[in-house]
């Protein structure tokens, strides 16, 4: 940050609290009140905080500033510099309390969080880091006795956890020292733990505190004096305890992951998300209630105590005023009230505002007035209960619980410190297994709450497998750049792994899990150069090789019977065994087709089959090795595929879609909602009346909206890959649209969606585009794919016959791709990164650039003019 800004910002602060201190002071003209002024420079003062967001430069802002930006800004960069900030201090306090490093990190997680939720109520924010480290001291003593507690009831000492005297007197060390911290006052707490545990020298802490540096030297030394007297009459040196508070390296390193998750979470926290929504875990959310209610009770306790003091004092000044008066009871008679004044009359607190539903009775997002399509049956992977009534999917790395036949949700699950990366379902739909980096969670789907959690140090998580009935959960860990794989194996009930094999730890060889046979008893594993493996559950022993050439995937096992198959990756050709035997029952040639996906039904009698490049789904009768059907898809590549129900319905999810289809074995008819885009919207557009709205995205339609009703009109496939970009013509009958993925535009008839032109704009993918308010000139901007690095332009067209007019290039090579036409359509605008004032302009007859009209503006991100210009 340059001296010259921070500079501004400190005297707008000092302005701020200058007036705050002043009010009623000072008195301004009439053209300019104080509320003005004072409204004036605090927009001034936030927009200011918000650049140095946007540039980085948080770094040198005040943590009241800080905490300003993300509470009003919701800025989550201005959070996570007060994390980068004071986390080390913080996590210092929770490791020095606590030995367990995962409750540690629970406790420094929640820590932040009652900040962001009580951050409002903190009166002296250069106060900060004496706030968080009585926070987090109250927090790990709570989570210390319950620890405490729960180990009362197991055994009392584990052979491992024998230490030696040096060791278990740093541990006293470690409690005593902050509790004697927090005895403290806070003059001399915040000397210390700004010098010694946030590293700051005296002049910077002086700096931060508002302070001079011979007051902060003097109550830091008093402070030392004091914990130096009472640190030895516990038994201990201040030279011990001050190196101990000042060890941030080895002992509060705080992990980017952990501090990445705090953030998200406390961002989440202040837009409004419940908790059970924010991935936060029950030992952290159990935390954070529990301080919030304690700060509450100790406000009340605060104020009950000052408004005793209060009326005591108004008390004796009344016996006294009636002792001077001499005025009795009897005589004091009632003062009418003036008519000319108003009464007082108390108005009803506004009532919470409702919450709103969709049109299937969905909850809707907080401040949305209605959604356009479904959020049912949303997710990039699924997995069904064998009776089909449940339907887990992932969305957005949360794992969603689903009613099977409606989609309505159910209950979700996060993970607690990463996204989930893999989830199972066991058969009947009770057990549930989340997978996250490093760690693995069980739920109860019935009442949402966690079972078990297992830690530990495997990576990535790819492949994550339930038994059927529940009673072994294993995964693959993933911790090398090589990609090298190894299976570890749990027991639900206990928690205790059974067995790791392969990976880089063990024998160096690659080995995933695959599946378990219906009755939980064997695993099958896919091993180095393509060997599929069925082992013993419980001991990982091998027990046969089914074959030494099957492919990674894909590989299907029926649920209800122990029948296998497989795609032999020389001939691409299914072979199906049976188990426990492993002998080969069938062989199925799907021709040429790279076999993609392949699913069992559950009694094993059927197999379904994609191709990559095909887009149909075939069905084979096992016993006679015949295709006996084909359902049609919308496009290729399957991502999964799988049968929802026994053998009555297939379900299936595309690439770049986060939609799970649904097709009828029996009739090929499409199951659940057809409204709505199966994919990610990119682009929307009003018509010029504001009655339909369009709508276009990944999975390349456009469909139309009708927003009285919030109904779906039509909808039809623009044959443009991921359509990007729509824009209605002034008169609303013409819709233009463009595909990031396309080097094409089209223009559509509104009325009836019929193609009206389309014609090839560039030699790269479009981008952006705008019309001109005639609707007579189209203007394209593209970016060009990877490997092409030229056609970075901008073209003018006539919108009646899709002739070129104009073409401009030499444009900046960045994301800033905003164009727009002025009120006039005379002049066309373009943002542009390279150009000195970061904006372009050319007259849109003649061609000719106007350097002149673009120095009027300062650096653009973004560009839109309104209509009147």
């Amino acid at each position: 940050m340059e001296g010259k800004e921070i500079l501004n910002l400190s005297r707008l602060g000092k302005f701020m609290r200058l007036k705050q201190g002043l009010a009623g002071t000072i008195s301004w003209g009439q053209d300019f009140q104080s509320g003005d002024v004072m409204s004036h420079v605090r927009a001034m003062l936030m927009a200011q905080l918000r650049r140095m967001v946007q540039t980085h430069q948080v770094h040198g802002l005040e943590d009241m500033h800080l905490l300003q930006l993300f509470l009003h800004e919701h800025e989550e960069e201005a959070f996570a510099e007060l994390v980068r900030r004071h986390g080390p201090l913080v996590l210092g306090v929770c490791r020095r309390v606590l030995r367990d490093a995962h409750d540690a990190d629970d406790v420094f997680q929640a820590t932040f969080l009652v900040l962001a939720r009580k951050a409002r109520s903190i009166r002296k924010p250069a106060a900060l880091p004496s706030w968080l480290h009585g926070v987090a001291y109250r927090l790990a003593l709570k989570c210390l006795a319950s620890t405490q507690r729960r180990r009362q009831k197991e055994q009392a000492f584990s052979d491992h956890e024998h230490s030696t005297c040096d060791k278990f007197s740093q541990r006293e060390l470690s409690s005593v020292l902050d509790e004697e911290l927090q005895r403290l006052p806070e003059q001399q707490r915040l000397p210390l733990l700004l010098c010694y545990a946030e590293g700051k020298s005296q002049e910077e802490a002086a700096h931060e505190l508002g302070w001079r540096r011979g007051t902060l030297k003097r109550r830091l030394e008093r402070g030392r004096e004091i914990l130096r007297s009472r640190l030895t009459r516990r038994g201990f040196a201040l030279s011990a305890g001050a190196g101990l508070l000042a060890q941030q390296d080895l002992l509060a390193a705080v992990p980017a992951t952990l501090a990445a998750a705090t953030v998200r979470i406390a961002g989440l926290l202040v837009a409004g998300e419940q908790a059970t929504a924010t991935g936060m875990s029950l030992p952290v959310a159990a935390l954070v209630n529990g301080m919030l209610k304690t700060l509450l009770v100790s406000k009340l306790k605060t104020l009950a105590a000052v408004l005793f003091a209060v009326s005591l004092l108004a008390a004796g000044a009344a016996l006294l005023a009636h002792q001077k008066v001499g005025v009795h009871p009897e005589e004091a008679r009632a003062v009418p009230r003036d008519p000319a004044r108003p009464a007082q009359v108390d108005h009803p607190q506004p009532e919470e505002t409702a919450r709103r539903f969709d049109q299937l009775g969905d909850p809707l997002p907080a401040g949305a007035l209605s959604r356009l399509g479904t959020a049912r049956f949303r997710g990039d992977k699924f997995a069904f209960s064998a009776d089909g009534k449940k339907l887990v999917t992932s969305f957005a790395h949360i794992v969603r619980l689903l009613d099977a036949a409606t989609g309505k949700e159910i209950r979700r699950f996060a993970g607690r410190s990463h996204e989930v990366t893999a989830f199972a379902l066991t058969a009947d739909g009770k057990l549930l297994a989340t997978a996250e980096q490093n760690a693995i969670t069980l739920w109860d789907t019935e009442s949402g709450k966690e079972i078990r959690h297992l830690q530990g140090d495997f990576g990535g998580v790819v492949h994550l497998i339930l038994s059927p009935e529940g009673r072994y959960v294993t995964c693959d860990g993933n911790k090398t750049v090589e990609r090298m794989h190894g299976t570890l194996l749990w027991e639900v009930s206990s928690g205790r792994r059974l067995w790791r094999m392969g990976g880089p730890d063990e024998d160096k060889s690659s080995l995933s899990p695959i599946a378990f046979s219906p009755d939980g008893k064997m695993l099958i594993t896919h091993e180095a150069k393509g060997a599929l493996v069925v082992r013993d559950s419980a001991t990982g022993r091998a027990l046969r090789t089914l074959t030494s050439t099957a492919w990674s995937e894909p590989v299907a096992v029926a649920a209800k019977v122990p029948r296998v198959a497989a795609v032999d990756a020389r001939d691409r050709s299914i072979h199906v065994w049976e188990l426990p035997a492993g002998s080969e029952v069938q062989q199925l040639s799907p021709g040429k087709s790279i076999v993609g996906r392949i699913a069992f039904s559950a009694d094993g009698k059927h197999l379904a089959m994609s191709g990559w490049e095909e887009t149909f789904i075939r069905l084979w009768e096992v016993a006679t090795g015949k295709e006996i059907s084909r359902f049609p898809v919308e496009r290729k590549y399957l991502l999964q595929l799988g049968f929802a129900s026994g053998e009555t319905a297939l379900a299936y999810t595309l690439f770049q879609e986060r939609f799970i289809h649904l097709v009828d074995v029996r009739s090929g008819g499409q199951i659940g909602p057809s409204v709505g885009h199966r994919g990610q919207v990119q682009a929307v557009a009003y018509s010029p009346d504001s009655k339909m709205l369009a709508s276009a995205g990944t999975d390349d339609t456009i469909r139309f909206w009708d927003l009285r009703t919030g109904k779906e009109v039509r909808a039809f496939d623009a044959r443009q890959r991921h359509v990007c970009a729509l824009v209605y013509s002034p008169d609303g009958k013409r819709l233009a649209s463009a595909g990031d993925n396309s080097f094409d535009l089209c223009l559509w008839d509104a009325a009836t969606a019929g193609e009206v032109r389309r014609w090839k704009a560039h030699g790269s993918a479009v981008r952006t585009m705008c019309l001109s308010p005639d609707g007579k000139l189209l203007a394209s901007r593209c970016r060009p794919l990877p490997g092409n690095r030229e056609d970075f332009s901008i073209k003018l067209w006539d919108a009646a016959n899709g002739r070129e007019i104009h073409r401009f290039a030499d444009l900046d090579h960045g994301t800033n791709e905003s164009i727009a036409f002025s009120a006039d359509g005379k002049r066309l605008f373009a943002a542009d990164g390279l150009a000195r004032r970061g904006t372009r302009a050319w007259d849109s007859e003649t061609g000719k650039e106007d350097a002149e009209v673009a120095a009027c503006f300062r650096s653009v991100r973004l560009l839109a003019l309104a209509p009147d210009g």
